[in-house]
């Protein structure tokens, strides 16, 4: 069992005929505040799996932080590949996850406990929107009857 691609993205689908639709694909988030949560985000991992690997299969995702700890508990579930091989392609939602601190982050991707693919996802601090709005000083409207600003 060989992983053909992974990626992370807002949303995606696979229709009947096997189809990926898959919308905002990133390997980067970025926020001015950390923790920085993110609400939801999508996993697609595509495994391909020769006439030998047809049957059942356990898959284990591991979300590691940037010191190598588990950021969540690892997600895990069973998929099947056809007697004759073939694709499987997983599409695991992902909710209310929190990154505490810049850095890199994997998600490690096992099939029946064999290290397939890493999936990178970078976390990086930008400046806040207000940071880059400078203020204008204000200018004093003339006062009536005042002499500034006419000419004698």
């Amino acid at each position: 069992m060989e992983a053909e691609f992974g990626f992370l993205c807002d949303a995606t689908t696979i229709d009947r005929e096997g189809k990926i639709n898959a919308l905002g694909i990133f390997d980067t988030l970025s926020g001015d505040k950390f923790p920085l949560k993110i609400f939801r985000m999508m996993l697609l991992i595509s495994l391909v799996g020769k006439k030998s690997d047809g049957g059942d299969h356990d898959l284990e995702v591991k979300l590691l932080a940037p010191d190598g700890q588990d950021l969540i508990p690892a997600m895990q579930m069973k998929f099947g590949v056809p007697p004759e091989g073939g694709k499987a392609r997983i599409v695991s939602e992902l909710n209310n996850i929190s990154f505490e601190k810049v850095g890199d982050y994997s998600f490690k991707v096992f099939v029946d406990k064999k290290a397939v693919t890493d999936i990178y996802l970078r976390v990086v601090q930008v400046p806040s929107p207000v940071s880059f709005i400078k203020e204008v000083p204000k200018k004093e409207a003339p006062k009536k009857g005042s002499k500034k600003g006419k000419s004698s």
